[in-house]
């Protein structure tokens, strides 16, 4: 046996991506360790391409504590760590989605930096090195993820000019670069995004067959401008879709595009996530327009695809997307226009196309519709297609099965109904009943906004001298209580509801606070808030309770 026989099985257990290949090519690596320790045989001794491998070997696999363990094994090599060494740790890095993991990738390049400069060549960064670091930034959603990524950008093209070849930005670093922000949420990330893509543009314009902007960056810049939410974003996405529509091969919308050869950009081709992205754009714009706008844009869809192309092809995500854009919109009938796009979803699943079927989403959308309609009727109607999805999924239809959201929207619609009498008193009925659905499904278990909406819905529903109003309202709170979901919105709604009761359902140990109403998220006792999610239990959340408290 020789380290090239182990070397061999451990580029085995790294080329096979398996959870647990990083595990097994470390325990492999030990292996030789001891053997050499016990020996004294050079023969078995590790070498650095043992150790490069076993860090590759983690960077593959999809352990959570893959980047850890790979980082640890760069620091104990007893070989002198390369770039190899260093760009598959970083690699790992790249690919773990640890919180802080691309500020750690970062200083691994810059110790890379220091060594070169000391004179360790073969520690000497190159492009995918950079390239893996800026991948990092962009795959951590953190705030200043893509001024950061555009950094290392910089620095690139700094050392590419001063000769360092091996040092020019590619296509890949462009993209990963609008990525991260487009991934990020920093204020005015979208534009910036935008920018890059541009300077991308303007660089293959020049000649620079590196850097040739195709569908993923167009994409990219989209999806960044979709989830802005800026004023205007969805317009400027929109604009991204015509632009890639006419550089696109096919020319299918040609335009007039000033100052752009013949030939260049012909890797635009707007595909099916462009189109999608357009849509979701306008659909998360809050804009008075946006259904209209993304109906026009799901018309050209169907119009390419009938024409021959079937990469345009709507699915599923088109039509959830543009009854979300429905769902949004005030206007009367856009949730009959929601629920038409629903049935016309299962008329193409009918006949033969798979890819639209309905699904959770495109369901609790359209119970979302109802709930922001004037409608009187708007319980009865979303109970109906909490009751179809329940029939459905009796059918065998596993991927209707209602969640909490759907629940959730049914009883948001009861929360919101107004009129007479006998119309609210249908939605009270229809949210008692809802609870009580969701309350027995052994699927699905309420949480704080839930508990939360319902409350709204019995103090919304029922007249103040309905003795069943305090009983439900104090019967659901010390449920609430026992199931760990007490938040912000469960309190206030308490004291909205029923505040002669906040005194006996608060602990007695806070006494005068509890008589003037001065309790924050901080006096509840943790037991009651244990199942909150973490965003819920936020300091504004604390502050908005007190301001609302009696």
């Amino acid at each position: 046996r020789q380290a090239r026989h182990f070397n061999l099985v451990l580029n085995a257990y790294a080329e096979s991506r398996h959870e647990r290949s990083g595990v097994m090519a470390e325990r492999l690596l030990e292996r030789m360790a001891e053997l050499y320790k016990t020996t004294g045989d050079d023969i078995v001794k590790p070498e650095l391409q043992s150790y490069n491998t076993v860090i590759k070997a983690h960077a593959k696999s999809k352990r959570k504590d893959s980047a850890k363990r790979a980082a640890n094994i760069l620091a104990s090599m007893e070989a002198v760590p390369d770039k190899i060494s260093y760009s598959s740790c970083i690699d790992a890095w790249s690919r773990s989605g640890e919180r802080g993991a691309a500020l750690k990738a970062e200083r691994l390049l810059k110790e890379m930096n220091v060594l070169s400069e000391d004179g360790h060549l073969d520690c000497k960064p190159d492009r995918l090195t950079y390239n893996a670091v800026i991948h990092a930034w962009a795959m951590s959603g953190e705030q200043d993820a893509g001024e950061k990524s555009e950094q290392l950008l910089y620095q690139m093209q700094k050392l590419y000019r001063a000769g360092d070849k091996e040092m020019q930005p590619d296509t890949w670093t462009y993209n990963t670069v609008i990525h991260a922000y487009a991934n990020s949420s920093g204020r005015g990330a979208a534009r910036k995004a935008l920018k890059v893509l541009k300077r991308m543009e303007a660089i293959h314009i020049a000649g620079d067959p590196n850097v040739t902007p195709d569908a993923y960056s167009y994409n990219s810049a989209m999806n960044g401008l979709a989830k802005s939410r800026e004023i205007g974003s969805a317009q400027m996405a929109e604009d991204l879709l015509e632009r890639m529509e006419s550089l696109s091969p096919a020319g299918r919308y040609i335009k007039n595009v000033r100052n752009v050869p013949p030939t260049a950009l012909r890797n635009v081709q707007p595909d099916q996530i462009s189109y999608n992205t357009a849509i979701f754009a306008w659909a998360n714009s809050g804009d008075m327009r946006a259904a209209a706008k993304a109906e026009a844009i799901l018309q050209k869809m169907i119009s390419a695809y009938q024409a021959g192309d079937e990469t345009l092809k709507p699915d599923v995500t088109t039509y959830n997307s543009l009854i979300t854009a429905w769902s949004k919109t005030p206007s009367a009938g856009a949730a009959s226009a929601a629920e038409e796009l629903l049935d016309r979803m299962f008329q193409l699943y009918d006949d033969g196309d798979k890819e639209c079927l309905p699904d959770r989403q495109s369901f609790t959308s359209v119970i979302n519709a109802w709930a922001k309609s004037r409608d009187p009727s708007k319980a009865k109607n979303a109970q109906r297609l909490l009751r179809r999805m329940n029939a459905l999924l009796e059918a065998g239809y596993e991927n209707l099965r209602p969640n909490v959201y759907v629940y959730g929207a049914v009883l948001n619609a009861c929360a919101f109904t107004y009129g007479r009498k006998g119309v609210k008193e249908e939605a009270f009925t229809i949210a008692i009943e809802t609870f009580q659905e969701l309350n027995k499904s052994p699927y699905v278990s309420s949480n704080d906004v839930t508990y939360a909406t319902f409350m709204r819905a019995v103090t919304t529903l029922a007249e103040k001298d309905d003795p069943r109003r305090d009983r439900l309202i104090e019967h659901v709170f010390r449920q609430c209580r026992k199931d760990g979901q007490v938040s912000a919105a469960v309190l206030k709604q308490l004291t909205m509801g029923a505040p002669h009761l906040f005194i006996s359902l608060m602990p007695s140990t806070l006494g005068k606070k509890a008589v003037y109403g001065m309790v924050s998220l901080e006096d509840v006792p943790r037991e009651w808030m244990r199942n909150v999610r973490q965003g819920r239990r936020s300091r504004s959340s604390e502050q908005q309770f007190k301001r609302n408290t009696f």
